[in-house]
């Protein structure tokens, strides 16, 4: 990749050719510089309740996947997400979210420390420790695990 542009039709190509979305059109980006951006479809935080409006990315199963991810593309073609969010919730009210953190954060009140990377299922807590993820990647797992 050689532009935050390239980044952003790379992945409106990765949605596409996954075949499990419905409606990509919440998918919006706000480009910083000519390597630098935010692509998300919507910024709205929070849980849905079972049975609402889906938002963000629409699955065929009306499930649906709230993202952003901050994208950094380097001189050399890589791309870094030094942050990134992805919420995906099922009609009844499942759901999981992957985050990453600028930094391990320590909750003021709970004095629990939240992992830099983490992975919520189907309840704020306990948040999980996990790897580095990205959208790709995580439309494989829920068409794998989904949809097959």
């Amino acid at each position: 990749m050689k532009r935050f542009s390239n980044y952003v039709s790379w992945l409106l190509g990765v949605i596409d050719t996954s075949n499990i979305i419905r409606d990509r059109s919440a998918v919006t980006r706000m480009q910083h510089s000519r390597n630098e951006g935010l692509v998300f479809a919507p910024r709205e935080s929070g849980f849905a309740k079972p049975g609402a409006s889906p938002i963000g990315l629409i699955f065929i199963d009306g499930s649906s996947l709230r993202f952003q991810e901050y994208v950094i593309i380097q001189a050399d073609g890589a791309v870094l997400r030094p942050l990134y969010s992805y919420h995906y919730q099922r009609p009844d009210g499942y759901y999981f979210r992957y985050d990453k953190l600028r930094r391990p954060f320590e909750s003021p009140v709970k004095r629990i420390p939240e992992p830099q990377r983490h992975l919520q299922v189907t309840r704020p807590s306990p948040r999980f420790p996990t790897h580095s993820t990205h959208l790709a990647e995580l439309l494989d797992l829920i068409k794998y695990n989904f949809y097959t």
